[in-house]
């Protein structure tokens, strides 16, 4: 009887593809074998040429639930006789081609049997099958198999073992399966360091115990530590924000089960979808005006009207949210500024002086990861804020072609480095690299997934600003391994990132790139941040920006919106002296004039600029907070208005000078702030469709953190789409975790001239 081969390539490792094929072929009563490689998944088996087609079609066509398949070959092989259909031992021979399995949230199967007394799993941690539990973040190498992860230590019991080899169960071949007869041990420990107990049951009885009182615990997830508390407990939050020094900053907040977080926020049925989905991230949802639960939301949001909710993730997680029954605080376990802490030493070292208590477990974490998060547009557009566990690290399907591997830096803030070779990796975020912890949390990460695809870079990309750790360590790389280096403008590198995430870099067709963010090094060595864009025929050209005004005192401007507005209001500076004290307002009104200084054209550094003029807020005290509030601001008008200020448009300038004054003669005429931050985003839709006029396009595209804000991105759907194809981001943030992705971009783009 004839031999084929199928050979598939994707999402096929971690999901279950083994047992889905073996359960196939017993069925068709086929005769061969099939087992995992470096490069995919491989299946060689005895058949008739139409059943031989029929039996691969049928894998493609209904794989496993959570395998993507990128590509697949059927062709015949020499002859060979089967008397049976196997797995086989895991294969090494071939060199990586395979997309890596991202984490996967508690499915509802596990999840029914740690809440069923009856259930020998009844209560156990750790329970995981086929369908959800850890992968990426406790793969060592591939192709995956236990004794590739994290979970190499741990024997099956006798009754793992028959599950992992009856074809007839979910969990066969499950590499994390494991029970309380062959558990996964765990710990609970005071903040000396000092084991309490290590009986699963028992820590969680005390972790509710512990909550009750108003402590604070650390318990490791999937990705990291997470700190947790009482969301209803004034003192508990006040005392976590005082010891994260997090005076501000919303906290996420974790619900036992969906219908619990709907009596808190108001919730569509794409975000409920999202919450509920085998990602399991953050979801922004608007706050309702009554909470049904007693969530202390004024503490915990600080003044904005979402709330970031999200739903247990793990066994561990769904057990102590479930024995609670009460929402509680979750938020990444780190110093401030630096990466998740993801090992038990450094929780037990580090996070002491944050909680009151500390639950680790002995499966080690490979690749650390913060909670991903998204919020959805009114039209149902998700815009990704952080994209990590769940979504990272694969970027499919893959634009980008290349002979030879190449690496892209990213940017310094909100990092994420990529890496293409035959398929196309995108890092989980990395976080800003101002810190060492930082620093080696990225080459940490990417050394793991070079190891872990073998990938050796030909070619080096990075961002053009010279001062940037992430283009300095590209540098080093390059300068070790003799390799090419190029520079890529960071908007450029927006811009290119929103055109391929919409596969528009082949187009024939003029199109505009609006990129506003916070900071850009220029081609001119100025700040940008206001730009706009054209791409045409492979060209791109800067054709507007935001008129230039001073950078005051480098980042000290982003952190206090005062100095952005008094930069704003360069020649008459008095206006905004209230927010000054004497000494203050003398230093900085001499530095407006300091030959010395920088120009920007930031969006970021206006819209601060213009919630300090409305009083909104002087000083930020984490990244953004001003223009989120301009934004709450904004979406609180009681009149659903479209009226502008004038925009004035010469030379390739932008003049936003009468956005200013008629923002003043407003205020100055007691008109409701709501009114006038709607009227300033109205503005800038206006500004938007001016250029694009002039421009003579039929499609707008944006990036940049900007377009994080849900409020500008509703209003550009509604005042625009009639009149213009408008793309954003779609599987990557608009914030600089797109820039590695856009970096290659542009070296498609020029490679193909």
């Amino acid at each position: 009887m004839p031999t084929f081969h199928v050979h598939i390539t994707g999402i096929v490792q971690g999901v279950g593809f083994r047992p889905f094929v073996y359960k196939l072929a017993q069925q068709l009563q086929l005769t061969g074998w099939v087992c995992n490689d470096n490069d995919g998944v491989h299946i060689r088996f005895n058949a008739e040429e139409e059943k031989a087609n029929n039996f691969c079609q049928t894998i493609i066509h209904n794989p496993p639930q959570n395998a993507v398949i990128h590509k697949y070959s059927l062709t015949k092989s020499d002859d060979e006789i089967f008397y049976d259909f196997t797995i086989i031992k895991s294969k090494t021979e071939t060199a990586p081609d395979v997309l890596l399995t991202p984490d996967i949230a508690i499915c509802n199967q596990c999840n029914h049997e740690i809440e069923d007394p009856s259930n020998r799993r009844y209560n156990y941690a750790f329970t995981t099958c086929l369908q959800c539990g850890p992968r990426y973040s406790i793969i060592h190498q591939l192709p995956y198999d236990r004794e590739h992860t994290t979970m190499l230590q741990y024997e099956m019991c006798d009754e793992c073992k028959a599950e992992y080899e009856d074809v007839n169960n979910r969990r066969h071949y499950s590499q994390t399966n494991s029970c309380p007869n062959c558990a996964i041990t765990i710990h609970l420990h005071d903040n000396n360091k000092k084991i309490i107990t290590s009986n699963a049951v028992k820590i969680i009885e005390l972790t509710e115990k512990y909550f009750n009182e108003g402590k604070i615990v650390a318990i490791k997830g999937i990705g990291g530590f997470l700190l947790m508390c009482d969301a209803a407990n004034a003192t508990s939050i006040k005392l976590l924000r005082e010891r994260k020094q997090r005076p501000a900053k919303p906290f996420a907040v974790m619900y036992d089960a969906f219908e619990d977080a709907e009596g808190d926020v108001l919730m569509n049925e794409i975000e409920k979808k999202a919450l509920l989905s085998k990602e399991a991230p953050i979801v922004l949802c608007t706050m309702r005006d009554k909470n049904q639960s007693s969530l202390q939301k004024g503490l915990i949001t600080d003044g904005l009207d979402k709330l970031g909710v999200f739903l247990p993730y793990t066994p561990l997680l769904k057990l102590i949210t479930a024995r609670f029954k009460k929402p509680l605080i979750a938020t990444s376990g780190n110093l401030s500024g630096s990466p998740i802490i993801y090992k038990d030493e450094d929780a037990l070292q580090w996070l002491t002086a944050f909680a009151d208590y500390i639950i680790t477990f002995d499966r080690e974490i490979v690749a650390p990861q913060d909670d991903s998060v998204v919020q959805f547009s009114a039209t149902g557009k998700r815009i990704i804020m952080r994209r990590s566990r769940g979504l990272a690290p694969n970027y499919f399907p893959n634009p980008f072609q290349t002979k030879t591997p190449v690496l892209a830096m990213g940017a310094e803030l909100k990092s994420a480095f990529a890496l293409l070779d035959k398929n196309l990796y995108i890092s989980q975020f990395l976080g800003d690299q101002e810190t060492y912890e930082s620093q080696q949390s990225y080459k940490s990460t990417l050394h793991h997934l070079q190891t872990l695809l073998k990938i050796e870079p030909q070619k080096i990309l990075i961002d053009r600003h010279p001062g940037y750790n992430v283009s300095m360590l590209g540098y080093e790389i390059a300068a070790s391994k003799k390799l090419p280096v190029i520079e890529v403008q960071h908007h450029v590198a927006h811009f290119c990132a929103v055109l391929a995430e919409n596969d528009l870099l082949q187009s024939e067709e003029k199109i505009l790139g609006v990129i506003w963010d916070g900071t850009g090094y220029g081609d001119d060595g100025q700040i940008w941040g206001g730009e706009f864009f054209s791409f045409y025929k492979n060209h791109i050209e800067r054709m507007a920006h935001l008129r230039y005004f001073p950078q005051l005192l480098g980042d000290k401007m982003s952190k206090e919106p005062r100095l952005s507005a008094m930069a704003l209001l360069q020649n008459e500076p008095e206006i905004v002296m209230r927010n000054f004290n004497e000494d203050e307002f003398n230093f900085f009104r001499k530095q407006l004039f300091n030959k010395e200084n920088i120009s920007t054209s930031s969006m970021g550094r206006f819209l601060d600029g213009i919630a300090s003029l409305l009083g909104i807020l002087q000083r930020n005290s984490y990244e953004g907070e001003a223009a989120m509030k301009l934004e709450v601001a904004a979406k609180q008008c009681r009149v659903k208005h479209f009226d502008s200020y004038d925009i004035v448009y010469v030379n390739q300038i932008i003049n936003w000078q009468g956005i200013v004054k008629g923002l003043l003669s407003d205020k100055n005429q007691d008109v409701e702030i709501t009114y006038i931050a709607r009227k300033v985003f109205v503005s800038l839709v206006r500004m938007i469709e001016k250029i694009a006029l002039k421009a003579g396009v039929k499609t707008i595209v944006f990036s940049g953190g900007v377009f994080q804000n849900c409020f500008l991105v509703d209003l550009i759907e509604e005042m625009l789409s009639g009149n213009y194809q408008l793309c954003f981001h779609r599987q990557l943030s608009p914030n600089d975790e797109c820039i590695s992705f856009g970096q290659l971009g542009y070296f498609k783009m020029k490679s193909e001239k």
